[in-house]
């Protein structure tokens, strides 16, 4: 197709796409807790701690948090491994960082799905604990090239919450090809059991490998 703007030939190709509206829907999804998954857990100065079993099953796959407390001044700067499954229940792991000395919270990136066990390096002294929670960032179910989700009251598409009203600010979306993990929204809206929340997502075919998104 060839366009003449009175300066010059513009020279465009139509591709066609067999693709689609995506909907995602959580259902009375947990509000953030700071000890959802590990409580207060203790840890020593001689050996990595390592833990398997966990207070709660995750709800839905998203994000976890890290908060050291105990006696902060035994906390040693290194990293909390997380390792778990997303939400379509491959086998993933995340590093989240902590500082020496800390006592506020760490938040993760990925949705876990499930959360198969944390391990904490060993600390400067045996005083310090550590919190594991959950998190805002709700796991989509499609590898997004870019934000897809509509964001407004003003659009056709978008993110409806508390008996399908609409969100008048738009959500906070991360988008990645690669790990499907990686792929979040955040609503603007917190959490909570009392509601609803749902994402349209414009989608690309799955049957293309060009174009997939899953």
């Amino acid at each position: 197709m060839s366009v003449d703007n009175g300066q010059k030939i513009r020279t465009g190709q139509l591709i066609t796409v067999k693709g689609g509206i995506f909907k995602q829907m959580w259902q009375k999804p947990h509000a953030a807790e700071a000890d959802f998954v590990l409580s207060a857990e203790a840890t020593d100065s001689a050996s990595i701690t390592t833990v398997s079993t966990m207070d709660e099953a995750m709800d839905f796959a998203r994000n976890v948090t890290v908060t050291p407390g105990g006696t902060t001044a035994d906390v040693k700067a290194g990293v909390v491994t997380v390792v778990g499954t997303d939400i379509h229940d491959n086998v993933i792991s995340e590093e989240i960082t902590i500082i020496a000395n800390q006592s506020t919270t760490s938040t993760g990136s990925y949705a876990f799905k499930t959360v198969t066990s944390v391990s904490f390096i060993a600390q400067d002294d045996d005083g310090a604990t550590y919190d594991v929670g959950i998190g805002d960032k709700l796991g989509l179910e499609k590898k997004l090239q870019l934000n897809t989700i509509g964001g407004n009251a003003g659009v056709a598409t978008g993110t409806t919450v508390s008996n399908h009203t609409r969100e008048g600010t738009a959500p906070t979306v991360t988008v990645d090809t690669q790990s499907l993990e990686k792929n979040t929204v955040n609503f603007n809206t917190a959490l909570a059991a009392t509601k609803t929340f749902l994402v349209y997502m414009i989608t690309e075919d799955p049957s293309d490998p060009v174009q997939s998104e899953i």
